[in-house]
């Protein structure tokens, strides 16, 4: 174990995806991150639900946080697991540029907490993606309220397949005009 953490200590990137990682591996890797300068973090296609966002929030109460990179598509993570992470990204200051959270299980009341983090001082986020969820014409209606009056950071924002119908489409395309950041919407 200490020859380990010798060796991820000066890492950047960890890439995990796809090896059936569960949330009882999820502590020991996040202890390894918060001590290290890691700042590209792929755990897409494992399984996160619970516990496994938990300690994935708990890396952001840290004051180190180099992370700019997290991908946790793929996760089984649900809106109570986006409300987790996503509280503890909007209270502690962190790098965070880009976070995928494609093909998950996030409604609308998932979307409203990401939009709460969009919305906050603590947010940096150049790059967010949601594609392939359930959110809605609820959860587009969260992003558009967000988009035009909060964030000015997101460059690019990926919303494809999430059961978005005319309302919500349209409140999204309102919301555009007054945001003059954002060069990019799949």
């Amino acid at each position: 174990l200490v020859g380990s953490e010798m060796c991820i200590r000066d890492r950047e990137s960890l890439g995990l995806s796809d090896n059936r990682l569960t949330a009882v591996s999820l502590p020991t890797i996040i202890k390894f991150a918060n001590a290290s300068s890691l700042m590209h973090l792929d755990l897409s296609f494992n399984d996160l639900h619970d516990q496994g966002a938990k300690a994935i929030a708990l890396h952001f109460k840290h004051t180190t946080v180099a992370l700019t990179f997290l991908d946790l598509c793929n996760c089984n993570l649900l809106c109570s697991d986006v409300s987790v992470i996503c509280q503890n990204l909007k209270t502690y200051k962190n790098c965070l540029d880009e976070l995928y959270l494609s093909n998950n299980k996030i409604a609308s009341t998932g979307a409203a907490e990401i939009c709460a983090y969009l919305a906050s001082n603590m947010c940096i986020l150049s790059i967010l993606d949601v594609s392939w969820n359930t959110i809605g014409d609820g959860g587009a209606v969260e992003f558009a309220n967000v988009l035009g009056q909060h964030n000015k950071s997101l460059v690019r924002l990926n919303l494809a397949a999430n059961a978005i119908y005319d309302f919500g489409g349209q409140r999204l395309m309102d919301s555009l005009g007054f945001n003059t950041n954002l060069r990019e919407v799949i």
